[in-house]
């Protein structure tokens, strides 16, 4: 989980998650006894919670761990040098899937597309290569800034990723999100408007955004064991489709 979430985790985190190895890989010293933007925990839950369950109900009997990379600081800002410690974690832990709920936003202009572009195009080459020799599903969240205009609402660097599973958001309802970043790279959409997670001290949040849809889709992921071609495939025969209705609506 590559997210605000590091090392300082508490034991009322831990005991909503009994079957789960939950660790943080090392942050820089300058940030490892700061503060940790809930952000992290709230998409943590997410992701560990399809195998917590599926422990629970006797049908994963392996080794689960949750492992997160902090690259935000208390107030969701980049920790200098977060890109290149994100691939060296990766390289370091070998993980079978990697959830980011994260993303520069374009800002439907030209000077916002270049910027993206600039910021993030050496980066998502090498991570496209790390991502090739190791072999790890990459799930990103679309975006929340978008007005359901027609543009291709994607936020970087996940539109730079062929192999990323961008994951947009609708409400309860199944009614597409107004603010959720919509696509054509948009893989699949999930229930992500109002959804309670624990922060890292075990109290419960009530929150809405791709970044609680992305989690969600990734710990369904790692339990399928499924490659990215794969995972396309199953959610092109087993996903709903969201009613035509739905979209007339906001129209």
């Amino acid at each position: 989980c590559v997210d605000s979430q590091g090392e300082q985790i508490h034991s009322a985190y831990r005991d909503l998650l009994p079957n789960i190895e939950i660790r943080g890989t090392a942050t820089p010293e300058k940030w490892r006894d700061t503060p940790c933007h809930d952000h992290g925990s709230l998409c943590g839950w997410l992701l560990a919670l399809p195998a917590q369950a599926a422990m629970l109900a006797g049908e994963l009997a392996e080794k689960v761990s949750l492992v997160f990379c902090r690259i935000f600081d208390q107030n969701a800002q980049f920790i200098p040098d977060s890109e290149s410690r994100i691939l060296e974690v990766i390289r370091e832990e070998r993980p079978d899937v990697v959830s980011r709920s994260w993303g520069q936003w374009d800002q439907d202009s030209q000077l916002g597309e270049w910027s993206g572009q600039l910021n993030w195009q050496e980066w998502a080459a090498e991570y496209a290569a790390l991502q090739e020799e190791i072999g790890f599903v990459d799930v990103g969240a679309a975006g929340n800034e978008d007005e359901n205009d027609r543009d291709d609402d994607i936020v970087y660097p996940q539109r730079l990723l062929d192999n990323c599973c961008i994951i947009g958001a609708v409400h309860r309802s199944g009614k597409p999100a107004e603010w959720s970043g919509d696509g054509a790279g948009v893989l699949c959409v999930m229930w992500a408007d109002r959804v309670y997670s624990p922060d890292a001290t075990g109290h419960w949040r009530l929150w809405s955004g791709t970044s609680a849809a992305t989690p969600k889709f990734a710990g369904a992921a790692a339990l399928r064991r499924l490659q990215t071609e794969d995972l396309k495939l199953t959610v092109m025969h087993e996903a709903t489709r969201p009613s035509r209705a739905a979209y007339l609506t906001m129209a």
